[in-house]
């Protein structure tokens, strides 16, 4: 491994996210991708958050790089979802 990623990647991978933020006080979108081998420990975590208001958004043919993969989708949601639902002017 380079030094990158011994530095500061490693060390974010002994973060437990559901002991050390078990709450948050502002919306939560998780967007994945139904490919992302990383969607079960998302899931995981996401189940567990307390926040005021969750959504989970499962992108078919789509991998870890949800945006790259769908972009269309994706920019749909920023939009029409998530802008609308916590933007005030």
């Amino acid at each position: 491994m380079d030094s990158f990623t011994n530095h500061n990647t490693l060390p974010l991978l002994a973060v437990d996210l559901r002991k050390e933020v078990p709450e948050v006080q502002v919306p939560v979108y998780m967007i994945t991708g139904e490919y992302d081998l990383m969607k079960s420990a998302g899931k995981h975590y996401f189940d567990q958050l307390r926040a005021q208001k969750k959504e989970w958004f499962d992108i078919k043919k789509a991998g870890h790089a949800v945006s790259a993969d769908q972009p269309a989708q994706v920019q749909s949601i920023y939009i029409d979802r998530m802008l609308k639902e916590t933007y005030t002017k």
